[in-house]
């Protein structure tokens, strides 16, 4: 047999069967193309991605390349394709989703060029100018509506034919009747979908940093200069001016012809930080995230790939658009959750940025004022340069913060949410026109709707979870799989009538807030108000732009939010999750009072926050209090250390669920057994628990099982698993095998 140059393809097929590279003959194909190929017994035409060339032996059974279809992946996006798949063990065409443009690979057209720029059609004015006037004065007569769309047109020369139509109180009948009569054109042109296209944004000069800010700038501006890569965690207090710190540092980069990348936790937060960037780099930014319609990610994507853009401002995902010669990668307020991703492939945007900045030699900015536990000891390992900001921008003083006791409340009779404490700086607010958020990590209006005769609790058929009760529509809710049903007025178990809501939510403290002040406007801001587009956006505006009285929300309002006005916090549960089940509880608990509490006081006013709270005493609550990081991570670390925790070692969660709860069980013990076994073949310290029903042991009609995996590395257990769990998933097609390395909850 002789040997033959091919390429090597993946496929765009979701399948485990299908998850490695098929050699074809090139025909002209080349890496990172997207091709068209003959696949499968019937050799149906379908897309994928040439990742690679090589040889190998020429058979009549070695296919070849029917079509190129152009660029889609440069080397170093196929060297983050091939890191993604190994990093969190998942298959080709879950790393490939991610790094393509939106729809691209869609099985409906299958192809980029298919989902490109929006055409509309646009009218021109054509008429001859000398003769234009006796022209309208003819139509005036026989033909009025033409008339009024001449006239509008001779005007402007050019617009949108749906524009014209409705202006002129016409149809598009008449507009194509003057196209024959060569008074017009009608031709299509590509319209950018940007929809902060129309945000008015006043070009402003960097502001005169601080003798902090100064040195952090300059600092990064020597690394960039050098060429290489370096990590740097900035912890600086909120209001210290950080992202004055980013702005400067990649105005640097641009300067040096370099480009940026501005990853922010919460599509809440894009709005703000967005608008900062436009007013510094003018249409040279792009906004990219998921609450973004498809075609506007996809022109945003195109531009970048097309390079338009020098700064990129999104949430995670951006991370993973096409941006060249990239000097510097920002990831604000960095201790967030939502940097990892829940959905296929597992990715930790934290860490896809750092394997970025290593490739492109650029510096890596990790910044918050309560960094990760994992960073801040990766800081004092050496592997990131720690670089502080102690004092807010301007000298402004930090908030005043006081702990109330709530078991004191109750004594003295006040069953309020709100402490005798935290009513009386409210209402000091309202008389001074000054503005006030209120944080409760818990939307809807009550937790729970239960009986108090027999005891029956309200719970989703599908999902071992309660639902929530929800006043503005009088239903209860899943917030695992959205099951929805009108709420009780007669316990359906005994016929009771003494069936009520328990608990406190987002939208209870609203009302209460109406009944004690009934003079004050309010707005609130969770998941159940943010589902429309530009939803944050607007309520946010709307808060700033009304001075709203008072914003009550979930934890998207604890960071990066800046509002001069806003003098008092609240923070209603301060405990609410310290006492869960997950060994991160005291950190996010921290980061959550810490950030929120560093909302008031942002202006020329002193700020002032309530934490309320049943454990006025515990370590947490006191360090959040006195703003106190070092001794909560003092404190933290020391804990993790001892029980072997991150960022001692690495958890790894693997979940199986289906239909049938007795295949699920067997799986997961099957996985158990083999992935056990090939670890002490290797002499791999690892510990296990479970197999074991998981905590939330159904959701969506689909049982769950789970099994833990605690190990020094999973850089050596990730080849183990990739054998036992993905093999895992060939097997059964009725059961689904998730793998979740060092993930946000095990539940």
């Amino acid at each position: 047999m002789s040997v033959t140059h091919c390429v090597k393809v993946i496929i765009n097929n979701p399948s485990r069967q299908v998850d490695r590279c098929f050699d074809y003959i090139g025909n002209g194909a080349s890496e990172g193309d997207h091709v068209l190929v003959p696949f499968g017994k019937g050799n149906k035409l379908t897309d994928g991605v040439v990742i690679g060339e090589g040889e190998a032996e020429y058979t009549d059974k070695l296919k070849t390349v029917e079509r190129v279809k152009g660029k889609l992946l440069d080397k170093r996006r196929i060297e983050l394709l091939n890191w993604l798949r190994e990093k969190y063990v998942c298959t080709y065409y879950d790393s490939l989703r991610i790094l393509l443009p939106p729809g691209a690979m869609s099985s409906k057209n299958g192809a980029y060029e298919g989902f490109g720029n929006r055409k509309i059609n646009f009218a021109y004015f054509a008429a001859d100018e000398e003769t234009f006037d006796s022209e309208l004065s003819v139509l005036e007569l026989k033909a009025p509506a033409q008339a009024r769309v001449m006239d509008i047109l001779s005007q402007v020369k050019k617009m949108p034919v749906v524009y014209l139509t409705e202006m002129s109180q016409t149809t598009v009948s008449t507009v194509k009747a003057l196209e024959k009569k060569g008074f017009l054109k009608i031709e299509p042109e590509a319209v950018e979908r940007n929809p902060f296209k129309e945000m008015p944004v006043e070009i402003k000069k960097d502001l005169n940093p601080t003798d902090e800010q100064r040195a952090v700038i300059d600092y990064t501006v020597s690394v960039m200069k050098e060429n290489r890569y370096e990590g740097i965690l900035l912890r600086g207090v909120t209001g210290s001016g950080k992202t004055e710190v980013y702005l400067q540092a990649v105005r640097e980069a641009v300067n040096m012809g370099r480009k940026a990348i501005i990853l922010v936790p919460e599509i809440s937060l894009t709005p703000q930080m967005s608008k900062r960037f436009l007013s510094r780099f003018g249409d040279r930014v792009a906004i990219f995230h998921s609450g973004l319609s498809m075609g506007e990610r996809f022109d945003a994507w195109d531009k970048i790939n097309k390079n338009e853009i020098d700064v990129v401002v999104g949430a995670r995902s951006a991370v993973f658009t096409p941006l060249e010669n990239i000097g510097i990668i920002v990831v604000d307020e960095e201790h967030e959750a939502s940097y990892k991703s829940d959905m296929s492939p597992r990715y930790d945007a934290r860490e896809a940025a750092e394997f970025i900045c290593r490739s492109n030699n650029a510096v890596l900015m990790l910044a918050s004022a309560t960094p990760s536990v994992k960073s801040a000891y990766k800081a004092l390992k050496g592997e990131y340069t720690l670089k502080q900001m102690k004092n807010r921008y301007n000298n402004v003083n930090l908030p005043l913060v006081d702990v109330v006791d709530m078991r004191l409340e109750l004594s003295k009779g006040n069953r309020s949410f709100f402490s005798f404490r935290l009513q009386d700086e409210i209402e000091k607010n309202l008389k001074n026109k000054e503005q006030t958020i209120l944080f409760l990590n818990r939307r809807g209006f009550a937790t729970f709707v239960s009986c108090r005769a027999c005891g029956f609790a309200a719970k989703c058929p599908d999902c071992n979870i309660a639902l929530t009760y929800h006043k503005y529509d009088n239903n209860l809710v899943c917030h695992y799989c959205g099951y929805t049903i009108k709420n009780y007025t007669t316990c359906p178990s005994c016929n009771s009538k003494f069936i009520k809501q328990f608990g406190v939510g987002t939208e209870k403290v609203e009302e209460e807030i109406k009944n004690i002040f009934p003079q004050a406007t309010t707005i609130r801001m969770d998941v159940d108000t943010t589902r429309g587009k530009m939803s944050h956006q607007k309520i946010l505006e709307k808060f700033e732009n009304e001075k709203i009285d008072i914003l009550v929300g979930t934890q998207m309002i604890t960071k990066g939010l800046d509002f001069p006005n806003v003098s008092l916090v609240g923070v209603l549960a301060a405990d609410m999750m310290l006492y869960s089940d997950d060994y991160q509880a005291g950190e996010k608990t921290f980061q959550l009072i810490t950030q929120v509490c560093g909302r008031a006081g942002r202006g020329a006013k002193q700020g002032r926050a309530i934490v309320q709270t049943y454990s006025p005493q515990h370590r947490i609550i006191t360090c959040s209090k006195n703003q106190d990081y070092g001794e909560f991570y003092k404190n933290e670390i020391a804990v993790r250390k001892k029980i072997m925790y991150p960022p001692f070692s690495d958890i790894i969660n693997i979940i199986v669920s289906g239909e049938n709860v007795r295949n699920v069980r067997e799986m997961i013990c099957k996985i158990s057994d083999e992935t056990k076994t090939k670890l002490g073949e290797e002499n791999i310290y690892f510990s296990f628990a479970g197999p074991n029903p998981a905590p939330i042991s159904k959701i969506s009609g689909r049982y769950r099982w789970r099994l833990l995996l605690k190990c020094e590395s999973c850089e050596k257990v990730r080849s183990v698993l990739r054998q036992t769990v993905i093999n895992a998933k060939k097997l059964d097609d009725d059961l689904t095998v998730t793998l979740d390395i060092n993930p946000n909850s095990v539940l």
